[in-house]
C-alpha cells in the first residue's frame, strides 16, 4: 500500500512543470534553493515555484556520496523504534534530523510522503531545513493524465476532463 502511494505521488510530481524527478541540472537546483520545498508545500512567501524556479529531486540512494551538498528528496517519513526519524523511497533510507526544520502548510504524520530539503551531514544523515507535502494537482490535470473514459456520461463538459 505505501509503495503504491509513493509511486502515485512520484508520478504526479513528474507531471509538475517545476519539479524534475529525473535528477536534472544543477543550475536549476541552485536557482531553487532556499524556499523550494516550502513553495511546493504552498508557502507563497518567496516562492521558488511561482517564480519559475525548479525543484530537482535527488534519489535517496544518490545522497550517500553527497556529504555537504544540499538536496531535496521525496520519500515516506518513518520513525524507528528508538525514536529517530528516517526518510525512505523505493531503494534506500537515511536518518533525518528534524530539530531545526521548518514545516510547510498541511498535516504531516508518520508514513506521510513528503518533500524534505536539507544538507547531507558527514555521518550520512539529512539535516532537514524544510519539510512539506508535495504540491497538489488539479482535478482536470489528473483526469487528463489518467485518460479517463466517461462511459456513464457523468461529466458535463469536456472542460471537466
Amino acid at each position: 500500500m505505501f509503495r503504491d502511494r509513493f509511486v502515485q505521488v512520484r508520478e504526479r510530481l513528474s507531471r509538475h512543470k517545476h519539479i524534475d524527478v529525473t535528477g536534472g541540472s544543477t543550475a536549476a537546483v541552485a536557482a531553487a534553493r532556499g524556499s523550494a520545498v516550502s513553495a511546493a508545500a504552498g508557502d507563497t512567501s518567496g516562492s521558488a515555484i511561482s517564480g519559475g524556479a525548479a525543484i530537482t529531486l535527488t534519489p535517496i540512494e544518490s545522497t550517500r556520496a553527497m556529504t555537504g551538498h544540499r538536496v531535496t528528496v521525496l520519500g515516506m517519513l518513518t520513525q524507528t523504534p528508538d525514536g529517530t526519524f528516517e526518510i525512505e523511497d523505493l531503494e534506500a533510507k537515511i536518518p533525518v534530523n528534524l530539530e531545526h526544520c521548518r514545516c510547510g502548510r498541511g498535516l504531516v504524520t508518520e508514513s506521510s510522503v513528503v518533500l524534505i530539503e536539507g544538507e547531507i551531514h558527514h555521518d550520512g544523515s539529512l539535516l532537514a531545513d524544510v519539510l512539506g507535502n508535495p504540491p497538489a494537482e488539479s482535478r482536470s490535470d489528473s483526469l487528463k493524465a489518467m485518460g479517463v473514459v466517461d462511459q456513464y456520461q457523468v461529466l458535463k463538459t469536456p472542460a471537466e476532463f
